[in-house]
Protein backbone atom coordinates (compact mmCIF):
# COMPACT_ATOMS: atom_id res chain seq x y z
CA UNK A 1 0.00 0.00 0.00
CA UNK A 2 2.68 2.34 0.62
CA UNK A 3 4.91 1.59 -2.65
CA UNK A 4 0.95 2.55 -4.09
CA UNK A 5 0.66 6.30 -2.94
CA UNK A 6 4.00 7.73 -4.70
CA UNK A 7 2.42 5.94 -7.76
CA UNK A 8 -1.06 7.55 -7.38
CA UNK A 9 0.54 10.81 -6.65
CA UNK A 10 2.59 10.69 -9.48
CA UNK A 11 -0.23 9.57 -12.06
CA UNK A 12 -2.57 12.63 -10.43
CA UNK A 13 0.73 15.26 -11.22
CA UNK A 14 0.67 13.58 -15.30
CA UNK A 15 -2.75 14.15 -15.45
CA UNK A 16 -3.17 17.72 -13.80
CA UNK A 17 -0.50 18.84 -16.14
CA UNK A 18 -1.90 17.57 -19.23
CA UNK A 19 -5.32 19.03 -18.09
CA UNK A 20 -3.64 22.31 -18.04
CA UNK A 21 -1.62 22.08 -20.73
CA UNK A 22 -4.53 21.14 -23.27
CA UNK A 23 -6.16 24.22 -21.79
CA UNK A 24 -3.25 26.40 -22.15
CA UNK A 25 -2.24 25.41 -26.06
CA UNK A 26 -5.67 24.57 -27.66
CA UNK A 27 -6.66 27.57 -30.00
CA UNK A 28 -9.99 29.13 -28.95
CA UNK A 29 -12.22 29.72 -31.85
CA UNK A 30 -13.65 33.12 -32.56
CA UNK A 31 -14.76 35.61 -35.36
CA UNK A 32 -14.15 39.10 -35.90
CA UNK A 33 -17.79 39.88 -34.51
CA UNK A 34 -16.57 38.69 -31.35
CA UNK A 35 -13.27 41.64 -31.58
CA UNK A 36 -15.62 44.14 -33.25
CA UNK A 37 -19.56 43.27 -32.86
CA UNK A 38 -20.57 46.32 -34.48
CA UNK A 39 -20.39 46.26 -38.18
CA UNK A 40 -23.70 47.16 -39.09
CA UNK A 41 -23.02 50.99 -39.28
CA UNK A 42 -19.66 50.03 -41.88
CA UNK A 43 -20.43 52.61 -44.90
CA UNK A 44 -17.17 52.14 -46.50
CA UNK A 45 -14.11 49.68 -46.79
CA UNK A 46 -10.60 50.44 -48.41
CA UNK A 47 -8.95 48.17 -50.02
CA UNK A 48 -4.70 47.82 -51.02
CA UNK A 49 -3.47 45.08 -52.65
CA UNK A 50 -0.45 44.31 -51.49
CA UNK A 51 0.94 42.92 -54.77
CA UNK A 52 -0.13 45.71 -56.65
CA UNK A 53 -0.43 48.69 -54.24
CA UNK A 54 -3.28 49.55 -56.10
CA UNK A 55 -6.29 50.38 -53.82
CA UNK A 56 -9.82 50.71 -53.98
CA UNK A 57 -13.12 52.18 -51.73
CA UNK A 58 -15.71 50.04 -51.94
CA UNK A 59 -19.03 51.71 -50.71
CA UNK A 60 -21.51 49.18 -52.32
CA UNK A 61 -23.48 48.46 -49.35
CA UNK A 62 -24.31 45.02 -50.85
CA UNK A 63 -20.63 44.51 -51.28
CA UNK A 64 -19.53 45.95 -47.75
CA UNK A 65 -22.57 43.45 -46.66
CA UNK A 66 -20.77 40.61 -48.71
CA UNK A 67 -17.19 41.73 -47.69
CA UNK A 68 -18.47 41.03 -43.94
CA UNK A 69 -20.53 37.78 -44.30
CA UNK A 70 -17.46 36.58 -45.84
CA UNK A 71 -15.23 37.82 -42.92
CA UNK A 72 -17.89 37.09 -40.10
CA UNK A 73 -18.03 33.26 -40.68
CA UNK A 74 -14.47 33.16 -41.16
CA UNK A 75 -13.45 30.66 -37.94
CA UNK A 76 -9.89 32.23 -36.24
CA UNK A 77 -7.87 30.90 -33.81
CA UNK A 78 -4.85 33.32 -32.42
CA UNK A 79 -1.61 32.37 -33.79
CA UNK A 80 1.61 30.34 -31.60
CA UNK A 81 3.81 32.23 -33.51
CA UNK A 82 3.14 36.05 -33.15
CA UNK A 83 6.03 37.55 -35.51
CA UNK A 84 4.55 40.12 -37.56
CA UNK A 85 5.73 38.74 -40.81
CA UNK A 86 6.47 41.55 -44.18
CA UNK A 87 3.68 41.78 -46.30
CA UNK A 88 -0.17 40.72 -47.30
CA UNK A 89 -2.13 39.81 -49.78
CA UNK A 90 -4.59 42.71 -48.75
CA UNK A 91 -4.99 45.53 -46.61
CA UNK A 92 -8.70 46.21 -45.52
CA UNK A 93 -9.91 49.05 -43.76
CA UNK A 94 -13.37 48.99 -42.46
CA UNK A 95 -14.92 52.81 -42.19
CA UNK A 96 -18.03 54.42 -39.76
CA UNK A 97 -18.34 57.66 -41.32
CA UNK A 98 -15.08 58.29 -42.83
CA UNK A 99 -13.38 56.86 -40.02
CA UNK A 100 -11.30 53.70 -40.07
CA UNK A 101 -13.29 51.75 -37.33
CA UNK A 102 -10.74 48.65 -37.89
CA UNK A 103 -8.41 47.06 -40.09
CA UNK A 104 -7.12 43.45 -41.03
CA UNK A 105 -3.94 42.48 -43.10
CA UNK A 106 -4.48 38.85 -45.13
CA UNK A 107 -1.90 36.64 -45.88
CA UNK A 108 -2.28 33.41 -47.01
CA UNK A 109 -4.45 31.71 -44.17
CA UNK A 110 -3.01 34.64 -41.71
CA UNK A 111 -5.40 37.44 -40.62
CA UNK A 112 -3.61 39.86 -38.81
CA UNK A 113 -5.86 42.32 -36.34
CA UNK A 114 -4.24 44.86 -34.23
CA UNK A 115 -0.92 43.05 -34.51
CA UNK A 116 -2.05 40.06 -33.52
CA UNK A 117 -1.36 36.88 -36.15
CA UNK A 118 -4.61 34.97 -36.27
CA UNK A 119 -5.28 31.72 -38.43
CA UNK A 120 -8.37 31.29 -40.85
CA UNK A 121 -9.82 28.25 -40.87
CA UNK A 122 -10.07 28.08 -44.45
CA UNK A 123 -9.00 30.81 -46.43
CA UNK A 124 -11.04 33.49 -47.52
CA UNK A 125 -8.85 35.66 -49.40
CA UNK A 126 -10.50 34.18 -53.18
CA UNK A 127 -13.94 34.58 -51.38
CA UNK A 128 -12.84 37.79 -50.63
CA UNK A 129 -11.14 38.43 -54.53
CA UNK A 130 -14.76 37.72 -56.12
CA UNK A 131 -16.09 40.96 -54.78
CA UNK A 132 -13.53 43.14 -54.52
CA UNK A 133 -12.14 41.98 -58.50
CA UNK A 134 -15.01 44.05 -60.22
CA UNK A 135 -13.20 47.62 -58.93
CA UNK A 136 -9.70 46.62 -60.09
Amino acid sequence: MKNLIPVIIILIIIIAIVLVYNIYFTPKIISIKDIYPETDDINKIEVVNGNTGERVSISNQKDIKEILNIIDNTELSKSRNQELKPGYSYDISFLKNDAIYFGISIAGNEIRIHKKVYIAKSPIINDIEMVIKKYY
